[in-house]
């Protein structure tokens, strides 16, 4: 009795830790075309904040591969922020921010899109991760190995109680 409430412990332990957000947003814009992706209903606060990396880059020439992230209003389509930049090799993870200050608490989406700029031979793999509002991550966050642990221990102390309980 005493070992299952131990393990009903560890177990709401690890309902009240913070949850881990959706896994990073892949991008794979190639053969001349691009490749978006949508974080939809986001209530804005003064700054929008992001990480991002290029790998996999393959470029033959013409115009380099491009990451966009614009904030789009909800009625509308001219973006409210944005962000730009473009590469012909791999990076490191890069920090990027939007000012969004003059917009807050308006509902928007956020869009990421790669582009090869009509480059037939472009591509790359950018990936976006630990997009936040304000410094409170939203989206894309990737769960911190001690969270993944603690998850283990709680299923291992499970099993363990479940293995020896007479019957």
């Amino acid at each position: 009795m005493k070992k299952t409430v131990q393990a009903l412990v560890a177990c709401a332990a690890l309902l009240v830790l913070p949850a881990a957000h959706a896994a990073p947003i892949v991008l794979t814009p190639s053969g001349g075309g691009s490749d978006s992706v949508s974080v939809d209903n986001v209530t804005l606060g003064g700054s929008i904040s992001f990480e991002y990396m290029f790998s996999n880059v393959v470029y033959t020439g013409g115009a380099w591969i491009g990451l966009n992230a614009s904030v789009i209003p909800p009625v509308g389509d001219f973006p409210i922020g944005q962000y730009n930049t473009s590469r012909s090799a791999n990076t490191g993870w890069i920090s990027a921010t939007i000012d969004t200050t003059g917009f807050e608490t308006l509902l928007k989406s956020i869009v990421f899109t790669g582009n090869t700029f009509g480059a037939q031979g472009n591509s790359a793999t950018i990936t976006i991760r630990n997009i936040a509002v304000d410094g409170q991550v939203i989206a894309g966050q990737v769960p911190e190995p001690a969270t993944l642990t603690l998850l283990g221990l709680g299923l291992l102390g499970m099993g363990l109680v479940r293995r020896r309980r007479p019957t």
